[in-house]
Parts: C-alpha cells; sequence; structure tokens
C-alpha cells in the first residue's frame, strides 16, 4: 500500500477503456488518504481545440471523465483549467497560450491534478 502515486503525461497513451483498469489498480493500491498526483497532457491539435480525436501520441483525456470514473476525489487543480469540466474554456485557455505555454516543440500543455482516496 502506498502513501503517494504519480504518474506523469502517461495517461494518454492508454486507450480510454483500458485507463479505467489503471485507475482501480492505484486506488486499489493506494492506503486510505493517499494521493494520486498526476500530469496529463493536452493536446493543442485535437478536440477540443480542432476536429482531431486523435494524433500519433494519443487522444485528449477528458479530465472530468477520469475524475468521475476515478473513485477518488479531485483535491487540487482548477476545473477551469481541466479539460471536460464545465468550466474549462478552449477559446479562454487559447488565450492564455503565452502564460500556459513553455517552450514551443510539444504541441500540448500539461494538466495537472492530485486526487485523494
Amino acid at each position: 500500500m502506498f502513501n503517494r502515486i504519480s504518474s506523469t503525461t502517461n495517461l494518454w497513451h492508454v486507450p480510454k477503456d483500458d485507463i479505467l483498469t489503471v485507475l482501480g489498480h492505484v486506488r486499489r493500491v493506494l492506503k486510505p488518504g493517499g494521493l494520486f498526483v498526476l500530469t496529463v497532457d493536452l493536446f493543442l491539435d485535437l478536440l477540443p481545440f480542432t476536429r482531431a480525436e486523435a494524433n500519433k501520441f494519443g487522444q485528449n483525456v477528458s479530465i472530468r471523465w477520469l475524475v468521475e470514473n476515478s473513485g477518488l476525489d479531485l483535491v487540487a487543480g482548477r476545473p477551469e483549467e481541466l479539460y471536460g469540466f464545465e468550466e474549462f474554456d478552449a477559446v479562454r485557455v487559447l488565450g492564455k497560450l503565452p502564460e500556459l505555454r513553455i517552450g514551443s516543440r510539444w504541441p500540448a500543455l500539461v494538466q495537472t491534478l492530485v486526487l485523494r482516496k
């Protein structure tokens, strides 16, 4: 059993159907009150910014869907910056690119959140 588990830009590699399996394993091995700290890439060349659903790296994952299906509670993360939440606005995010984007070689932003068991 673990107090903390982290995942850095990995979930978008996992097919959506398998994400639930991954989340189940995380929930199983986290101690009560344990934290799952994760980052999930948000590709600027995919939905909700374009009509494309996937690129050669993967797909954008709805963070709201992930949280609602994780069996864990969101304790850190800004819904207005997390794809899938009602507060998320793609146009606003694009307007904040100079502030949010670090570097120019990777066509993505990073969404950061913490879930608690």
